[in-house]
């Protein structure tokens, strides 16, 4: 549970392309990136077999932000390991 309300924060260099979280319920969870170190982008997953997943909702998640995403598996990825730019945020 630790891990999963510290999510990214306050590491310097993350060797990993990101850190899925899976919840229980399909519904809005809410994500802080107050001691973040560098941007995310955080994405809600449509899952489309046993161990394969699409993006479904992806957002820019800037450093020192608040946002609501809506999923069942929700993924904060690094910016600077997304291959796409992402123009929104929630």
């Amino acid at each position: 549970m630790y891990l999963r309300h510290k999510g990214l924060s306050n590491i310097k260099h993350y060797q990993y392309d990101g850190m899925l979280f899976i919840f229980n319920e399909d519904k809005v969870y809410h994500f802080q990136s107050l001691q973040m170190r560098f941007p995310l982008v955080i994405c809600s997953l449509k899952k489309i077999a046993l161990k394969e997943f699409s993006l479904n909702e992806c957002f820019d998640f800037p450093i020192k932000k608040l946002i609501s995403i809506k999923g069942k598996y929700i993924i904060e990825i690094p910016k600077n390991k997304f291959p796409a730019q992402i123009d929104k945020t929630p």
